[in-house]
């Protein structure tokens, strides 16, 4: 028989104390994950962490890109903003919107469900945990010190946003068939040498038992 989890394990925490988090999933970044096969697999099992989580009352936040700000002058992102996304979403303004549409909730169905959210981040700003309003909504709202996720990529958003979560003191899990990266070697390394010195990182079927109340890590 196994021994009780400890504090510092995400099985510690019960569905009410947990949150989940969804990283910079825009069409123009879902369009990049090849092949389609890749992308179907990856986005599958993002609507299974959905699912999961919206079953067991689980707050859900939508964390994204807020393409419609300018980046800092400072960012080293303010030349790629304008020769690259500026154009792009001038001309296809979809690309910026949140690819999981098809599993949001829809207007004339009530609107978004209890604790589901979205929160935004300039561009150039890496971690969601920077995004406006997201740590009292975590902290003083929900009241959550646990966080799994998941997201494009993974030595973006995932790497920055999981390590400061940790860092903030959120017990945080990453669901590696979540996420990806461009370079698949820098996907690897960070999921098996990078984010488990901080972090913990799992699979879809240990995610989905998180958020159920089922996780024995």
């Amino acid at each position: 028989m196994s021994s009780s989890p400890k504090p510092n394990s995400p099985a510690f925490y019960p569905p009410s104390k947990t949150a989940l988090l969804l990283l910079d999933y825009h069409n123009l970044i879902i369009n990049m994950v090849q092949p389609t096969e890749e992308q179907a697999k990856l986005l599958s099992s993002v609507r299974d962490l959905i699912g999961a989580a919206r079953a067991n009352s689980v707050p859900i936040v939508h964390c994204l890109i807020d393409f419609g700000a300018e980046p800092a002058q400072t960012s080293k992102a303010k030349e790629r903003w304008e020769t690259m996304f500026k154009p792009l979403l001038s001309s296809t303004p979809e690309a910026a919107t949140n690819g999981l549409a098809d599993v949001l909730p829809s207007a004339h169905a009530g609107g978004a469900p209890e604790k589901e959210t979205t929160v935004v981040k300039v561009l150039g700003c890496v971690s969601a945990m920077k995004s406006k309003g997201l740590l009292p909504l975590l902290k003083d709202e929900y009241k959550v010190d646990s966080l799994v996720m998941c997201g494009l990529s993974t030595s973006g958003a995932v790497l920055s946003t999981a390590r400061e979560a940790a860092d903030l003191g959120f017990v945080t899990t990453v669901v590696r068939d979540g996420c990806w990266d461009h370079n698949p070697d820098s996907h690897a390394v960070i999921m098996d040498n990078v984010l488990p010195m901080s972090v913990w990182v799992v699979g879809l079927q240990e995610g989905l038992d998180l958020l159920d109340g089922a996780g024995n890590i």
